[in-house]
């Protein structure tokens, strides 16, 4: 019902808003109308030209939602991956997936998708939102978190490509070693190169790719782009 949308007009100097379902436009209406800093598109924001919105906005900005939960993941690393400009990203989402963006190395929730966002943007939960709070009631659990984003990166990395399919690899066999994930995800290198690589980063033999902090997956990124490109 624009809830959200208005308490941002209070105290935003510009609103940009998307909407998908076009039933609401009778009700968001009344929205629109009130706020003359608010720009109100009924459209897919999957299916938006970000970068066509950035140079609209021609500043730096910040990204609210409350987001649906089956866009999370994809919607949250099209944004970070993609935006030249957004300061931070605060969103509400399950708070598995809250837990699993802020996740430490070594921790159940660690995950690939944790590297990738933590990559790009440092994360903070800042509450849950229990389920008594909706109408009708989830059986999940939500909290709002927030991302603010890396304006420069503290990683020298060579290549982006290999760092991300190497995070991949690490974690596609999560109870294997670091050995056979990598083995598995560059087999041009074969478990014997995996396992230079792993040594020449002095790493333990038996190592698993979920105990690896990003500059340590960046430090693996590293070799195998030298190895693969014999620099």
């Amino acid at each position: 019902a624009g809830t959200l949308t208005s308490m941002l007009c209070e105290s935003a100097k510009k609103v940009y808003s998307y909407e998908i379902d076009n039933n609401l436009k009778p009700i968001l209406s009344t929205v629109q109308a009130k706020y003359d800093n608010l720009d109100l598109t009924f459209k897919d924001i999957m299916k938006e030209d970000i970068s066509s919105l950035e140079d609209r906005i021609g500043e730096d900005y910040v990204i609210v939602a409350n987001l649906p939960y089956y866009i999370t993941t994809p919607i949250i690393m099209d944004l970070l991956e993609n935006e030249r400009h957004v300061d931070s990203i605060t969103v509400m989402v399950q708070k598995e997936v809250a837990l699993r963006i802020a996740a430490k190395p070594g921790t159940a929730d660690y995950s690939a998708f944790t590297v990738f966002c933590q990559f790009y943007a440092q994360p903070e939960i800042l509450f849950d939102v229990p389920a008594h709070c909706f109408l009708p009631q989830p059986k999940v659990t939500s909290a709002v978190i927030t991302l603010k984003t890396r304006k420069t990166l503290p990683w020298d990395v060579h290549d982006r490509a290999i760092f991300f399919r190497a995070v991949r690899a690490s974690f596609a066999m999560r109870r294997k070693k670091l050995q056979n994930g990598l083995a598995a995800g560059f087999p041009e290198l074969g478990k014997q190169g995996v396992g230079e690589v792993i040594a020449a980063c002095g790493f333990d033999e038996n190592v698993r790719g979920e105990t690896l902090s990003i500059a340590q997956f960046v430090e693996l990124a590293n070799e195998i782009y030298r190895r693969r490109n014999h620099v």
